[in-house]
């Protein structure tokens, strides 16, 4: 793997646990646990952003290149 690909797998780890974090508190039930500082049950699931960006570093990686007209 090239070190651009490594940097955008790293960075997509960063994207997905911030995704599956921020997620977590457009519940009301979790916005008490924000105010207390505490952090919230898993799972942390991540959304249609985060699954977007795995499938264009996956892309990029099978390809070098997306086309978006394909």
């Amino acid at each position: 793997m090239t070190q651009t690909m490594n940097n955008a797998y790293l960075a997509l780890q960063g994207l997905a646990t911030g995704n599956a974090f921020g997620n977590t508190f457009y519940k009301a039930a979790t916005r008490k646990g924000l105010v207390q500082r505490k952090l919230p049950a898993s799972p942390w699931l991540w959304t249609a952003d985060t699954a977007m960006a795995v499938a264009v570093c996956q892309t990029l990686r099978e390809h070098g290149t997306v086309d978006e007209e394909t």
